[in-house]
């Protein structure tokens, strides 16, 4: 008989073959991780001692961050490689078929990310724009969108300028001196190992312009369909990345950009003048006001953030289904066993 009691070494006791459960999230394995992260199709779990497993129903976009050879390799959990401690998992929510992305916040709030990346929703990118050269682009822009030759929208550069690229032709607009193209870390459109996403944590930590606010990290995480989004610790800053077509980014100007790499999403954060907002909230010396985002939800193509008490903020995106609305219950239920809500 399994013992009950967690399993605290580097290798998990395995469940049985003979097992009746045919469904990955139904492992009785899973019971043994301190923090687990499950979606429809994968799941991530973190043992007591900072090891990270995945598991799932197939690998086809490496959203388990290791190595497999067919499904069967895929059933039951077995460890990824991560140079550093994992604390929490995050596991793409939605249904989507050609969806499939994972996230694993380190000890050093690190983000590490892996799976499906076509449409930049690993962040990876620090910026997509490039000089003004001659050079040929060795990313197949046509892989954008299949090969179409209708006009699509990009999110690119720090600047956030939007460029039109032409799916078929693969030619590009020019401005301001720069050709701009997306780009993918090592050009794949997809990372099967997880790799740093040192961006993310950069944007964050560039809010403290002045000085007021040290020591700002990554509070919340949470995977949709084909986007991410990210938490600061400030709790006003919301950043969003990969698909947008469905305005789930909350980008200004232009809502539902065909995709873009990590931009504070403008509709879900709040104004960075809060000290009047009576949502908002003060350390003990009253210097720096926090805002009111505790937690984000990220479900197929929609987009939420939680206040102190797990009620919906704001949505933004495609959120008026059954699917959306569970998963927006199960995000709350997750930010409370982790303390982010009340």
């Amino acid at each position: 008989m399994m013992s009950a009691t967690a399993p605290t070494s580097a290798s998990p006791i395995m469940p049985s073959s003979s097992s009746s459960s045919s469904s990955f999230d139904e492992s009785v394995f899973v019971n043994f991780f301190l923090q687990k992260a499950v979606g429809h199709r994968h799941g991530i779990g973190i043992l007591d001692n900072g090891k990270a497993y995945s598991w799932g129903k197939s690998n086809q976009y490496g959203q388990l961050g290791r190595l497999t050879s067919g499904k069967k390799n895929c059933k039951h959990p077995a460890p990824v490689e991560l140079p550093t401690k994992a604390l929490k998992a995050y596991v793409s929510n939605g249904s989507y078929t050609r969806s499939g992305h994972s996230g694993i916040l380190d000890e050093h709030g690190m983000l590490w990310m892996t799976g499906n990346d076509r449409w930049l929703q690993l962040g990876l990118c620090e910026h997509a724009a490039k000089e003004k050269s001659n050079e040929p682009t060795t990313t197949s822009l046509a892989l954008i969108d299949e090969g179409n030759s209708r006009e699509i929208e990009v999110e690119t550069g720090i600047g956030g300028i939007a460029k039109r690229i032409f799916g078929g032709n693969r030619e590009t607009e020019e401005e301001e001196g720069k050709k701009t193209v997306p780009i993918w870390k090592d050009g794949k459109l997809k990372q099967e190992r997880f790799v740093s996403a040192p961006y993310v944590s950069k944007l964050i930590q560039n809010e403290d312009k002045d000085g007021e606010e040290t020591n700002l990290h990554i509070q919340d995480v949470s995977l949709g369909d084909n986007h991410t989004l990210v938490l600061s610790s400030n709790r006003r800053s919301v950043y969003a990345f990969g698909r947008g077509m469905e305005g789930q980014l909350g980008l200004e100007n232009n809502g539902k950009l065909f995709m873009s790499p990590p931009k504070r999403s403008i509709l879900l954060s709040e104004n960075n003048d809060t000290e009047n907002d009576e949502n908002s909230s003060t350390n003990n010396g009253g210097d720096i006001t926090k805002g009111n985002i505790h937690a984000v939800c990220a479900i197929q193509n929609c987009s939420a953030t939680l206040d102190e008490n797990g009620y919906v903020n704001k949505k933004v995106g495609k959120c008026k289904s059954q699917i959306v609305t569970r998963g927006i219950f199960d995000c709350i239920a997750r930010a409370r066993d982790e303390g982010l809500v009340k």
